[in-house]
């Protein structure tokens, strides 16, 4: 079977993403949600680092396609990053007392993951508009899981 290269593409995607999560549970990191949809956007990931709830937007690169995955960053991307977040954080239960967007870059040989790269803060937490986190869940914080 011959595959498509929009199928190579997202199944490059689906293990950039998981092998961001293992990378990021090996340092002590706790996956809170994976593929967060809303009508603002999408986040790859949501993790706890310590006391800090990161939004993590992954992109995944083959090593001969010669240049960075970070590259293929939008400020479309990060805006819709942005208001989904925002949205994630409107369903606590508790307002955030700390948050940052993270951007990891995995890249590949072949099937093999050669490089991965966190770049924290890679969005301000607090430039553009905010949806005010609101008491909308009845858990607590960590507890929320979507």
């Amino acid at each position: 079977m011959v595959k498509t290269v929009k199928t190579d593409h997202l199944q490059l995607g689906r293990d950039g993403e998981r092998a961001a999560a293992r990378w990021l549970e090996r340092r002590q990191c706790r996956i809170l949600a994976r593929n967060f949809r809303t009508s603002a956007g999408e986040l790859d990931l949501v993790v706890r680092d310590g006391g800090v709830l990161v939004f993590v937007e992954v992109k995944s690169l083959n090593e001969k396609e010669g240049f960075s995955p970070a590259g293929n960053l939008s400020a479309v991307q990060r805006r819709r990053n942005r208001r989904a977040a925002d949205l994630y954080r409107a369903l606590l239960a508790r307002p955030v007392p700390a948050w940052r967007f993270d951007l990891i870059e995995v890249v590949f040989r072949g099937r093999r993951v050669v490089t991965v790269r966190r770049h924290r803060d890679y969005i301000d937490a607090g430039e553009g508009s905010a949806v005010a986190a609101q008491t909308l869940a009845r858990r607590p914080f960590w507890g929320y899981i979507i």
